[in-house]
């Protein structure tokens, strides 16, 4: 049986709290308010991830100011690979998404990207027809060897069944038009698989393109994890970080972090409360409460001002035993009887959760919950990372092409 351990914390009276490595690796949820702690959590698990040779995916929509250079400082004083992806309009092209993708594959991306999945509304039929383009524009781009975005653009254009399909091939374009992922050969996103290290992908909440390419990169990255042959010997375990998961969730995403654990994978999201869950476009917030909050049995609950969150939390603490009395009222000045009623009640009261100061939350594992107190790395990288830039972006006028032909 494995002795790793994993350092979490301080408890509430200064001593070191740990977790064995098989908890470590269980899915894991860190809801928390705004600079009560999220990233500093990150901080203190996924670098002991990275020094135990697990490969690290983390995808950052909110674009944080520290936490990637607190990871590429760790990583540069430890010889750990990183690899900062900007996925801005500024940034140069650094990946090709698609690259080694079959057709069914490159299919999924496009669902995943461009929120294709039938969904049983009024919309389907437009949906089937934009399903439709993207399994032939799939399967065109494997005919030509063309998997880079401008290059599908280009083979598909003279395809009425594809460019009538507006809402398909309007995303398509766009998607096109944004430089990072336009390499023709680029980065290999992949490279954790093989030798460990972190991919920090930067993203943005608000601009729906860079949107798109987000879910696309978690797709692309947890296909791969799903197709590992898992019976062939032991296998790189591999952590997907979600910061901000509503803006990254699609369909394909949500029912494959369902079950990430089952092929070697575990995830760890992060988010501010529970109205998160109902936040995630086109998918019921039923089925992602199933995939995220009923799939973690790990969860390190910070402040919270939202009640649902501090109730929920609550109910995941262990019960205790606790006495209550009751009295009947009585006439004159006679004796009330009473009596005394024993019952169970959360360890921890929901208003605990919201009076929590930052840094400080309740780490709920193995059917124990505790207080614990986490802190930053210390050391940080003066300047962002540098991005990787692709030496070849197959046709210069992509951009331009794509711009005309929306």
């Amino acid at each position: 049986m494995s002795k790793e351990r994993f350092f979490f914390g301080l408890d509430q009276k200064g001593r070191p709290v740990y977790i064995a490595g098989d908890q470590a690796r269980l899915n894991k949820v860190v809801p928390a308010a705004t600079r009560a702690g999220k990233g500093v959590t990150a901080q203190v698990l996924i670098p002991q991830f990275l020094s135990a040779g697990d490969g690290v995916f983390f995808f950052d929509p909110k674009r944080d100011s520290k936490l990637p250079r607190a990871l590429a400082s760790f990583c540069q004083r430890k010889k750990i690979p990183f690899q900062l992806v900007d996925l801005s309009y500024a940034s140069p092209p650094q990946i090709n998404p698609c690259s080694g993708l079959d057709i069914r594959q490159i299919q999924m991306l496009f669902s995943a990207a461009f929120d294709l999945a039938d969904t049983g509304q009024m919309d389907r039929v437009y949906r089937l027809e934009d399903r439709q383009a993207a399994a032939r524009t799939a399967l065109l781009a494997v005919q030509h060897d063309s998997r880079d975005l401008p290059s599908m653009v280009r083979v598909a254009s003279s395809d009425e069944s594809i460019t009538s399909a507006k809402v398909f091939w309007g995303f398509l374009n766009e998607m096109a038009a944004l430089p990072a992922i336009s390499a023709a050969e680029g980065f290999d996103l992949l490279s954790p698989f093989e030798s460990g290290g972190i991919v920090y992908v930067l993203g943005d909440p608000l601009d729906p393109v860079v949107k798109m390419a987000q879910r696309m990169l978690l797709v692309r990255v947890l296909l791969q994890i799903y197709q590992r042959p898992r019976f062939d010997g032991p296998i790189r375990p591999i952590c997907v970080a979600l910061d901000e998961f509503k803006h990254l969730l699609s369909e394909p995403a949500c029912d494959a972090l369902g079950m990430i654990q089952d092929f070697g994978g575990h995830a760890m999201l992060l988010f501010q409360s529970l109205g998160d869950l109902a936040a995630c476009p086109g998918i019921p917030e039923n089925r992602v409460r199933g995939a995220i909050l009923d799939n973690s049995k790990l969860k390190f609950v910070l402040q919270s001002q939202n009640d649902e969150t501090a109730k929920w939390a609550s109910n995941e603490t262990c019960t205790v035993r606790q006495f209550v009395e009751s009295s009947d009222k009585a006439h004159d000045d006679e004796r009330s009887p009473g009596q005394w009623r024993e019952s169970e009640a959360p360890a921890i009261h929901p208003n605990t959760f919201k009076r929590l100061p930052p840094l400080v939350g309740v780490l709920i594992v193995g059917g124990e919950s505790r207080v614990v107190q986490v802190s930053p790395l210390q050391h940080l990288t003066t300047e962002m990372p540098p991005v990787f830039k692709a030496s070849e972006v197959r046709s210069t006028a992509s951009q331009n092409l794509a711009s005309n032909l929306i």
